[in-house]
């Protein structure tokens, strides 16, 4: 497995997931410009939590209620990483190329007639232009493909060489060992309800306080900062900085930081983290003010102008957070301050408009383009029997209608031999022996009265399709079919992977396995008088 192949489904799952979230973007700016300040600034942080949780699903279940169904893109057709099929000649259906490549590959030499009969061509999918050719949007797509994955890994290096060379900076840190700041420290931290160890650290080369750490939270304060601030300014910042500690801001802003390597091509998904980082600013203020008097607003709004004044460098971008992130920040943060106490909505509108988009943001369309199956084919309950077949390697296999017997393959190097027990007596026989050649069978099946057993044999000169009675005793060819036969009509006629027919009971359809939308779906094709009646339908 190549680098493009381990890639691929990666990036197929980046783009997916960058065109929703930029939608349940749009719709978080759209709520947060309704309700303006109305809208708490938790509640404002807990919206982009939501592109968070979106950007990071690997899997998204479809719903009836998704936003998605009203933004529905047509989902493009993979794109395959294989070699093109053989051009098909004219009168040669492309499943016959496609068949006769398989078929090249395998030793097999078939040889296509030029031209089918009337019955045929119904059956045929003929293309116009035999030469496979890469489209506009399939060049694009392996363009930006081409440049996703090393620029993503460049932000990414680039990443973990800031962390390594703060973590070198930060270790010629001193631990904070005065009284007087570490009984303060443990004011705040009862007054927050902050329950996790931290180490205070000073450090030389920060100019303003900063949390860092995933599991092993420092809180980082400038060198000879703690002479600069009074007791009541030390309190506001260790409260800001605690509030970061109880919300889990650094482990957030880490994943929000990969998640941006992801989507580096994404405007909006910059602009909504940006946001992000600014929101989660003003949750911590409100969260610090919830712990101070009432009126100390004011004297916090100060303290936060007193930092902005000493405070000289911007904090890294990874598993960090300070109160003093973003400097341009500062005024709409200040702003808020000096609204604090106002009156917000109600919580139960809050909370309603929250799970709402939860539910519509994080669900995907559901496909309501996919045809209903037809009455004919029902969805029963049943339940499982386990049938134990001890010392055989037991392969494809078909219990009988009456229950009483059961057929499988049993596989042994080189072939495989088709076997019958009795699960009443529990003895077995051989309705075909592949000795020593490698010959198997595949779709077995029981006649309705359960006496007969057809089942396709699978030799080195012909695939034979046999009739065998139950017990064995007569066993006879019904067709060989030689592996130069001419032409064969294809029931199914698309470039993916069909598998396993089996007749519906009133003979009206044919069901098969398909892989056509990328995963294995089971698919029916309708029947009248032994041939196709349309195309296939989703089951």
């Amino acid at each position: 497995m190549n680098a493009v192949s381990l890639l691929k489904p990666a990036f197929d799952w980046v783009l997916h997931a960058t065109w929703s979230a930029s939608i349940l973007i749009g719709l978080v700016l759209l709520l947060q410009w309704l309700l303006r300040d109305k809208l708490a600034p938790r509640w404002r942080y807990a919206l982009w939590l939501l592109v968070v949780v979106r950007l990071a699903l690997p899997v998204s279940p479809g719903s009836a209620v998704s936003v998605f169904n009203f933004a529905k893109v047509e989902a493009a057709k993979p794109v395959s990483l294989e070699n093109p099929a053989p051009a098909a000649t004219p009168g040669q259906s492309v499943s016959n190329a496609e068949s006769g490549a398989a078929a090249s590959a395998s030793g097999r030499r078939p040889r296509w007639l030029a031209e089918a009969t009337d019955e045929e061509t119904e059956l045929r999918f003929q293309l116009a232009g035999a030469t496979r050719t890469l489209k506009t949007p399939e060049v694009a797509y392996w363009i930006a493909f081409a440049l996703w994955g090393p620029v993503s890994a460049f932000f990414l290096l680039r990443w973990l060489w800031q962390n390594a060379r703060f973590v070198r900076r930060m270790r010629a840190g001193r631990s904070v060992g005065q009284p007087e700041v570490l009984q303060l420290f443990e004011e705040c931290r009862a007054l927050s309800g902050v329950r996790r160890n931290l180490e205070l650290l000073s450090i030389e080369e920060i100019t303003s306080p900063a949390l860092y750490g995933l599991f092993r939270l420092r809180l980082l304060l400038p060198k000879d900062f703690l002479a600069s601030f009074k007791r009541d300014e030390l309190r506001h910042i260790l409260l800001h900085e605690l509030a970061h500690v109880k919300r889990w801001d650094t482990a957030v802003n880490a994943i929000a930081a990969i998640l941006q390597m992801l989507h580096w091509f994404n405007p909006l998904v910059r602009l909504a983290f940006r946001r992000m980082a600014l929101d989660r600013e003003l949750a911590c203020d409100e969260m610090a003010l919830n712990c101070l008097k009432q009126g100390e607003n004011e004297a916090y709004g100060a303290t936060m102008i007193r930092l902005l004044e000493s405070a000289s460098e911007r904090l890294p971008n990874f598993t960090t957070v300070g109160i003093l992130e973003d400097y341009r920040q500062m005024l709409t943060r200040i702003q808020c301050v000096a609204r604090y106490g106002r009156s917000t909505a109600h919580p139960v509108v809050v909370v309603g408009l929250f799970a709402l988009l939860a539910v519509a943001g994080l669900s995907d369309a559901q496909n309501a383009s996919d045809p209903q199956y037809p009455a004919s084919l029902k969805v029963i309950e049943s339940t499982t029997r386990t049938i134990h077949l001890t010392g055989w390697e037991a392969g494809d296999s078909s219990l009988s209608p009456d229950e009483t017997r059961i057929v499988f393959d049993h596989w042994r190097s080189p072939g495989a031999d088709v076997v019958v027990k009795d699960l009443r007596t529990q003895e077995t026989w051989k309705l075909a022996d592949a000795k020593t050649n490698w010959y198997f069978a595949e779709t077995t099946v029981w006649s309705p009265d359960s006496k007969r057993i057809a089942y396709t044999w699978y030799t080195d000169e012909a695939d034979e399709i046999r009739i065998a009675t139950a017990d064995g005793n007569e066993n006879r060819l019904l067709r060989a079919v030689p592996w130069n036969e001419d032409y064969y009509p294809f029931l199914i006629d698309w470039p993916s992977d069909d598998a396993n027919p089996v007749w519906t009971p009133d003979g009206k359809h044919v069901l098969f396995g398909s892989n056509r939308r990328g995963q294995w779906e089971l698919w029916a094709v309708p029947m009248e008088g032994g041939r196709r009646a349309g195309e296939p339908i989703l089951v």
